[in-house]
């Protein structure tokens, strides 16, 4: 597996980064198109599908379509000189797939972990597939915007620093997309992190509905260490969108607020102490306000504030607290796995006046990257997973269904 220069990267591992764009829970609420599908698949029970392993896989986004299935963003990480890919699936909620497309590779970034990353993947309101994520040249990643078709048909791609010339011996820029999120016109929000002689920044773009990028915005000092903690997400109050990210002040503070189409941000709050703040996730609540998964040096922390930001409640998080997600019902999800240092895939329900709902631990080495609510209730987990011979990783999609959330003991059967 082919590495980036350690010595590069150390002086970036200080502090850890996590830009998130807050999301309201349209994903869970299927369209009326869809309402005879959805109710059908509402009798499916608990599952699991692993995907045809390559190497190192990973499936590291979702996201509900309109007909009441769901759409699961992988990334490949090829061996032996074969190309990294980008790959989506399309599966029913009983576990049954319906078709798997190719959407983007390369020999450039073989056996680099940071390339052809779907990130964040999400319906538009025409249909389409929005993603986000990492491609690479030379190994080297640079931010990956797209918009596609049903069926993951390329429709546009915007990556505007794809034109950035590699100098041998030199470090080029290097950028990483984690959202996109749509505006009412069908123009695009693209966020991300950017790099140059200046460090990292929160990269803001605004691209036009056929993929035109129209602006871009490099500032914040951004502080970054682990690529998979960004921007996850999406919500849009008329021409703003609230945000969080962690900046390089008093070891790491994090700013959350409103960014406008502009591109310009408006602080609503600051979490600022002499420890480390960093923000891992914020998902929107749909009474306007959000869960927050809030990292304090080693510690980690539950919050649920209302629409205007003000705290309600607060949870201390043991090994529960890398993945979140918030419910239609107000409450909020959290998750987490062997990459937290537990030897089982572990699930907690906080209900919206802070009570825990139900607690959950299904055994096995389920790494979980995506967290998911489905139309009927139940719960999508995507990840990886190590086999028992520790050999390679396995993409995942783990659908459990309402009934059995909370259950102990659980084991999905696979499809």
């Amino acid at each position: 597996m082919r590495h980036v220069n350690s010595s590069l990267l150390r002086p970036l591992i200080a502090a850890l980064c996590a830009l998130t764009l807050l999301a309201v829970p349209l994903d869970g609420i299927a369209a009326a198109s869809g309402k005879k599908k959805v109710q059908a698949a509402g009798n499916a029970g608990s599952w699991v599908k692993r995907f045809k392993p390559v190497y190192l896989d990973t499936a590291w986004s979702a996201a509900n379509t309109r007909d009441g299935n769901v759409v699961v963003g992988i990334q490949t990480l090829g061996a032996r000189s074969s190309p990294n890919e980008m790959v989506l699936a399309k599966l029913d909620l009983r576990g049954q797939q319906l078709w798997q497309a190719r959407v983007a590779g390369s020999d450039d970034g073989s056996g680099s972990q940071p390339c052809e990353i779907p990130m964040a993947l999400r319906e538009a309101a025409d249909g389409s597939l929005l993603v986000a994520g990492n491609r690479c040249r030379q190994s080297w990643p640079y931010a990956w915007f797209a918009r596609l078709s049903p069926e993951a048909k390329l429709i546009w791609e915007a990556a505007p620093d794809t034109d950035t010339p590699i100098i041998p011996g030199k470090l080029p820029a290097q950028s990483y997309g984690w959202d996109v999120v749509e505006w009412p016109d069908g123009g695009v929000l693209g966020l991300g992190l950017h790099t140059g002689s200046g460090g990292f920044s929160l990269w803001m773009l605004d691209i036009a509905a056929d993929g035109r990028v129209n602006k871009q915005r490099a500032d914040y000092n951004t502080l970054f260490d682990e690529y998979w903690w960004g921007v996850s997400g999406g919500a849009v109050d008329g021409r703003r969108a609230r945000v969080a990210f962690t900046v390089g002040e008093n070891r790491g503070d994090t700013r959350i607020g409103w960014l406008s189409r502009d591109l310009e941000f408006n602080e609503e709050t600051r979490h600022s102490t002499p420890d480390s703040d960093e923000a891992r996730a914020l998902r929107a609540t749909p009474d306007g306000g959000y869960c927050l998964l809030l990292a304090r040096d080693y510690a980690r922390f539950l919050e649920r504030h209302d629409a205007t930001g003000a705290l309600l409640w607060r949870h201390s998080l043991n090994d529960y607290g890398t993945r979140l997600l918030a419910l239609r019902d107000g409450g909020c999800v959290v998750g987490a796995g062997p990459e937290s240092g537990a030897t089982s895939l572990r699930l907690r329900k906080y209900a919206k006046d802070g009570e825990v709902a139900w607690s959950q631990e299904i055994a096995g080495r389920w790494t979980p990257k995506s967290l998911l609510e489905t139309p009927a209730g139940g719960l999508i987990v995507t990840g990886t997973e190590v086999p028992a011979n520790y050999r390679g990783a396995v993409a995942y999609v783990m659908h459990i269904a309402a009934a059995d959330l909370g259950k102990a003991s659980l084991k999905p059967p696979v499809r």
